[in-house]
């Protein structure tokens, strides 16, 4: 594995260089005096960059709220400018009646004459028109226009309320009102006000023109306004980047620049920040584990080639040939038991730990796995006692909490010295179950006791120097209970030795 991990770094450092080499021969060739890396991004780019894009949306809406307002307020002042000159032409047609005529809720309140002469208004063409159709009399602009067809035709005009009409007269837009005159047998005549529109129509452009003038002066206010805005927001992003740009596999020190405030871009940052260490962390791991795992490997390998070489340099006795056959089935068995145990942390870091649980009495499953290990003990110079008094069921997979508790067991044989005892014991604890195995031996520092669950862990203490192991069952163990959804632990037993617990939801 070791050899595997050299050469992979061997091919990746020659691509490394073979393509800062080939970014270098690019910059030469092309005559380009910046490298990639530091490279102005090209106008497409700048032209989709995210400051751009807000700054064309601060116009955009810009300009659709100015065209809106000046749109509301073009047809706003026009229909308010109609309705004035429409108030006007009916009370210039009210007047022609003279100050005598009663009115009741803009009707007349009584039938009136119709009138035989008009009262002049300056700018408004004013006529009396008889029942017939015929003009009784006229005044105001364009005298020589006959009136529209709708003021000498009075079979649609309404008796009581004046009709609203707008048409050409003249070659100007007019608005006229048809004012309707009852007499005692019908409709007596009416008299009809007309006004030009052309004040109206001719302020329209203006006030459009004035939209257009404010719409460009609040758009270029707008891009300045986008343009800030985008550079208090996209600076420190442009920061960010440059910073990631710097962050490679080698290079993981290297942190995001801390901002001021608690906007988003401050909690960006903190996680990012957060994610490398996290990421640092775990790379570390890596390195040590792919360190650690080509030392043990290693080992066993140059016991067997050392073996292998010695026994080989001359003829020997069929019995030293045994021997040294004996020597290499332990390292082989060592070094199936180290992948084994490679390969289940592997699938375990992968998808989880794989169960297949059911229901399980556990006082009786421990004791029967407990005294799988009561010879070992008894051949290490130890006494096994066994104490399951939890009474209680538990959800599990036999195999794997077996594989933990043998783990356990055969760690507590290995430390117990002679005459010292390995205990294990089943206890209720709260809605779940723990099971403890204690030993005789030097026991864990407190300072080591978290330690000792990671992978390849091997302390200095007197539970380390006269005994090895591949430094793995303790990492595989705490995967097992945690896959449980329970926990293992390691405290100091009342004796003086350890005392490993194996915590189990109910």
């Amino acid at each position: 594995m070791a050899m595997v991990a050299m050469r992979f770094s061997g091919v990746g450092g020659a691509a490394w260089g073979s393509e800062r080499g080939w970014a270098a021969a690019m910059v030469k060739a092309r005559g380009c005096p910046y490298p990639p890396s530091s490279r102005p991004p090209p106008l497409e780019l700048r032209l989709h960059s995210f400051r751009t894009r807000i700054i064309a949306a601060f116009v955009a809406v810009n300009l659709v709220i100015v065209a809106l307002f000046g749109g509301i307020v073009s047809l706003s002042l026009s229909k308010r400018l109609r309705d004035r000159l429409d108030s006007e032409l009916i009370a210039i047609a009210r007047a022609q009646l003279g100050p005598g005529v009663v009115w009741a809720e803009g009707r007349l309140h009584a039938p009136v004459a119709l009138p035989t002469r008009v009262v002049h208004h300056p700018g408004r063409m004013i006529a009396v028109v008889n029942d017939g159709g015929g003009v009784v009399d006229r005044a105001g602009p364009h005298p020589e226009v006959p009136l529209p067809a709708f003021a000498t035709t009075l079979d649609f005009v309404a008796q009581h309320h004046p009709d609203l009409h707008t048409a050409r007269f003249g070659g100007e837009l007019y608005r006229f009102v048809v004012y309707p005159l009852p007499g005692p047998l019908g409709l007596e005549g009416a008299i009809v006000v007309g006004g030009s529109l052309e004040p109206v129509t001719s302020l329209l452009p203006r006030v459009f023109q004035l939209a257009l003038w404010a719409g460009g002066i609040a758009a270029l206010v707008a891009g300045l306004l986008g343009w800030l805005l985008a550079r208090s927001v996209v600076a420190p992003v442009e920061e960010l980047a440059r910073t990631a740009r710097q962050i490679g596999e080698h290079n993981l020190e290297v942190r995001m620049p801390t901002l001021a405030g608690r906007d988003e871009l401050a909690t960006l940052t903190v996680s990012l920040n957060r994610m490398l260490d996290r990421l640092a962390h775990s790379l570390e791991l890596q390195r040590r584990f792919l360190s650690d795992a080509s030392h043990e490997i290693r080992t066993p390998l140059t016991i067997l080639r050392g073996n292998l070489e010695v026994t080989l340099r001359r003829e020997r006795p069929a019995a030293e040939y045994r021997a040294c056959l004996e020597t290499l089935a332990g390292e082989v068995d060592h070094l199936e038991r180290l992948a084994q145990q490679l390969l289940f942390l592997a699938r375990a870091d992968a998808a989880g730990v794989e169960l297949h649980a059911e229901e399980v009495e556990v006082d009786e499953w421990a004791t029967r796995v407990a005294e799988r290990h009561r010879p070992a003990v008894a051949a290490a110079g130890g006494h096994l006692t066994i104490d399951a008094m939890s009474g209680a069921w538990a959800s599990l997979d036999p195999a794997r909490m077996q594989q933990l508790l043998d783990n356990l067991l055969a760690n507590a044989c290995r430390f117990t010295p002679q005459g010292g005892e390995v205990r294990v014991a089943t206890r209720p604890d709260g809605a779940g179950v723990s099971i403890a195995v204690e030993d005789d031996g030097p026991g864990v520092p407190e300072t080591a006791r978290e330690a000792i669950f990671r992978r390849f862990f091997r302390g200095d203490d007197a539970r380390n120097r006269a005994h090895g192991g591949s430094g793995l069952g303790l990492a595989i163990g705490r995967e097992i209970a945690r896959a449980h959804g329970g926990e293992v632990w390691v405290e100091a037993a009342p004796g003086g030795g350890a005392r490993f617990v194996v915590r189990l939801p109910g």
